[in-house]
């Protein structure tokens, strides 16, 4: 059977994905798997080949699933058991990849084999990933470390949608986060094995040579040099949030990582190379895998590299061994690879994308193929290459991401060939690093400007010509019958018919993800309290759909965008229409996510009701907010009525102007409709908590009450929850931040007033429905 690995490949796939969605308990399917094996062997003796096969194929495909799951529920059960959390414990284990350096701080994975707490040393075994202040670039993949660090289970902010960083931990196989303050705080035990110490060399003289040539005064790396870093390394950490959304809006981020794109640039350099060099044909395909191994072990076995290289392995041997082989039967047997080796993989975005897009370029090009054959083969199967790329990428980019980029379709086209420049010479780098400075040196001399040319270009597309759509993610069996009908699209001459029977409806869906469906109507005023951790972030949606939201969240440092990570998928997915944003001081937990996604959901009003002309969260907000949203100063008495619905501005009374936002600053406003009221508080303190209490006792009574300042002991006075008189408290904070949020008084006072408190750090999003004169209350945990 030639096509031998295919029908399993997508048996196992298909299974997969069915275990993961049902769940099932792991035990139930291993004895399913020996059964089937022992039909298939029946049919086999009874002379039934094909039949064989299939049992053969569905007892391998239930097997992966069966690992799978088991996987599955012992990483469940190792996350759920408790270990000490909030304080120092000290960690023994192996490095499980090259440490990740990122300014001034070192990212460590740990396969720990041992925990001691107190007195005790007790054996366990978990792999945990900890950020370590300082930086540990002499440390190697393989070193036995001994750290003290916090240790924290790995909690997924829940916003009404399943959270995709579930899926990532869970086939990294990461169990818990850790922080530990100090690199004195870690000792190594014990180097790694002699060839990861080799690697581990190799690796930081190249490091090195661009840090040298592409840091910043600043402790960041030009562009340039994070561009090297990571088609040469693998090593995208280092990039701003700035240049990531610049690749991603021009359609080229993915030239970011080594892909399949970039191994088939080594191959074809390598292979050329040879062959100028007169080397036989066997021995320039046994040379040039040989080669990729060898740059898969320098870029620290990243699985974007692992599938390519396994691909272009598996064609060489093919090559040599059999004059005629199938394409998708390799690409087949090395997805069976990368599953054998980590059944879990499939829920890798990477992995799907990477096999969808290798086999839509393959069907592209036979199609381009026999329609342009008088004009020059290369410019045809790049336009090919790109277009079916793009198309194939189009409904899976929404179904993970929920964003795709026009812009890539054309950027593709000038930039593909750029990077091949770039890579082609850069590649020399490996070789030359670790012996000769200067001849490194000249090499990054000669790429210096076609790599200035790449960033120039990426600003043009960025610029000019970026057409971005943001889109809910499309329900799975859309974006599976877009793929069916692509490949009918693509299909050769035999098929001409189904070819032209499958464009239409193909081009339906597309155009039906383009323009997407309408707007969420709920028929009632709701209130949704989102999970954004240590920050603050509310969405009130109106009866007849229009939307406020309050406030964005935001990481108070580091790189994690919480805006687009978190509150913009919700929108999405609830396919809400925000038309007022407001802002109630201009702190990063409050501000920084409003930053990040103002210009993509464009609301009719921006709300603020104070200037901080020094402050950088508000000149970001202010330099980020489209043309077409006016910006509306708000003070005490401003009110908008929406439906059957009013919005009220209780505090400040004037509009402050100031150098740096406070939490007093803060915007305090009440929405009612004729059954509830609801109060946001911003992080107003106990100073504005007594204005409010001493002027508008009254006006600030309501039925719900966001906890002003996530729950801090400098707000939620006892006089202030007086007169307020919620029947309920909501509470935005993450779980074990560092600030000790909620303080023991807060909690307190509420006790005694009876008033009940849920927190998004313990109950995740909090929906509030006001359904006549009851309030009904929804959580995600």
């Amino acid at each position: 059977m030639k096509n031998v690995f295919i029908p399993i490949f997508l048996a196992a796939l298909c299974l997969l994905m069915i275990v993961h969605s049902a769940n099932p308990y792991y035990e139930i399917l291993e004895p399913l798997v020996i059964p089937l094996f022992v039909t298939a062997l029946i049919f086999y003796a009874g002379g039934k080949y094909r039949a064989s096969y299939v049992f053969i194929a569905l007892s391998i495909a239930l097997l992966m699933g069966f690992q799978f799951q088991k996987h599955k529920h012992e990483y469940i059960q190792e996350i759920e058991t408790g270990i000490p959390r909030d304080h120092y414990v000290t960690i023994t284990g192996r490095l499980l990849d090259f440490p990740g350096v990122r300014d001034d701080h070192t990212m460590l994975e740990i396969a720990v084999h041992t925990i001691e707490t107190g007195n005790r040393s007790i054996p366990r075994r978990f792999n945990a990933r900890v950020h370590v202040k300082g930086i540990l670039d002499d440390l190697c993949r393989g070193d036995e470390l001994r750290i003290d660090t916090t240790l924290h289970p790995l909690r997924f902010n829940e916003t009404f949608e399943k959270n995709p960083t579930r899926n990532y931990y869970l086939y990294r196989n990461l169990h818990y986060r850790g922080y530990s303050k100090s690199r004195l705080l870690l000792s190594r035990e014990k180097r790694g094995p002699f060839y990861w110490r080799v690697i581990g060399a190799w690796r930081q003289s190249i490091a090195r040579l661009l840090n040298r040539r592409y840091s910043t005064q600043s402790g960041g790396m030009k562009p340039e040099g994070v561009f090297l870093n990571a088609v040469l390394l693998g090593d995208r950490g280092r990039m701003e949030n700035l240049q990531k959304e610049k690749l991603l809006s021009a359609g080229i981020f993915h030239l970011f990582s080594i892909s399949g794109a970039h191994i088939g640039i080594i191959a074809l350099f390598s292979l050329l190379f040879l062959k100028w060099c007169k080397v036989s044909y066997r021995a320039r395909n046994i040379i040039t895998a040989i080669l990729l191994f060898v740059f898969l072990a320098l870029s620290g076995f990243k699985v974007s590299a692992q599938r390519a290289v396994i691909m272009a392995a598996l064609i060489f041997w093919a090559r040599i061994v059999y004059d005629d082989y199938d394409i998708f039967n390799i690409i087949s047997a090395a997805g069976l690879v990368i599953l054998i080796m980590n059944p879990a993989e499939f829920l890798d975005a990477g992995f799907v994308l990477s096999f969808t897009l290798t086999a839509a370029i393959i069907m592209g090009r036979r199609l381009f193929s026999d329609r342009f054959k008088k004009i020059p083969r290369y410019p045809v199967e790049l336009v090919s290459a790109n277009l079916s790329a793009s198309l194939a990428a189009f409904p899976l980019s929404l179904y993970y991401f929920q964003r795709y980029s026009f812009a890539g379709i054309l950027a593709g086209l000038f930039l593909l060939p750029l990077t091949a420049v770039i890579l082609g010479i850069s590649i020399l780098l490996i070789p030359l690093a670790p012996v000769s400075h200067s001849l490194s040196e000249g090499v990054v001399f000669v790429i210096d400007p076609l790599l200035r040319l790449f960033f120039l270009l990426v600003e043009v597309f960025h610029k000019l010509l970026a057409f971005d759509i943001h889109r809910p993610a499309p329900p799975f069996f859309l974006v599976v019958a877009a793929l069916i009908l692509f490949g009918f699209a693509t299909s050769g001459k035999q098929l001409g018919k189904v070819r032209l029977c499958s464009v239409i409806p193909l081009l339906g869906i597309f155009l039906f993800l383009i323009v997407g469906t309408g707007y969420y109507k709920p028929g009632q005023l709701e209130v949704y309290y989102l999970d954004v951790g240590q920050g603050d972030s509310a969405c009130v949606v109106f009866p007849e759909g229009d939307a406020m939201l309050v406030d964005g969240g935001g990481a108070i440092n580091g790189n994690f965008e919480v805006g687009k990570a978190l509150v913009l998928p919700f929108l999405l997915q609830k396919q809400i229409r925000v038309k007022w944003i407001v802002v109630s001081h201009f702190h990063p937990d409050h501000a920084n996510g409003i930053t990040e996604i103002i210009d993509l959901i464009n609301p009719q009003e921006l709300w603020i009701s104070s200037k901080a002309s020094e402050d950088n969260c508000y000149r970001a907000l202010i330099h980020r907010c489209p043309p077409s949203c006016d910006i509306r100063y708000v003070v005490a008495g401003d009110s908008e009525k929406v439906d059957n619905c009013r919005i009220g501005v209780l505090y400040p009374p004037r509009v402050i102007e100031t150098f740096f936002s406070k939490n007093n600053h803060s915007t305090v406003i009440k929405i009612e409709n004729p059954n509830h009221t609801f109060l946001f508080t911003g992080d107003i303190e106990g100073e504005v908590e007594e204005r409010l209490v001493q002027s508008q006792c009254r006006d600030i009574k309501a039925h719900v009450l966001k906890i002003p300042h996530h729950g801090s002991r400098s707000s939620s006075s006892i006089d202030f929850l007086r007169c307020v008189k919620p029947e309920v408290a909501f509470l935005s904070t993450a779980a074990g931040n560092r600030f000790g949020f909620p303080h023991r008084d807060v909690i307190a006072h509420h006790k005694e007033l009876s008033i009940p408190i849920l927190s998004t750090a313990t109950r995740g999003g909090i929906r509030v429905v006001s359904c006549g004169a009851d309030l009904v209350v929804e959580t995600t945990r």
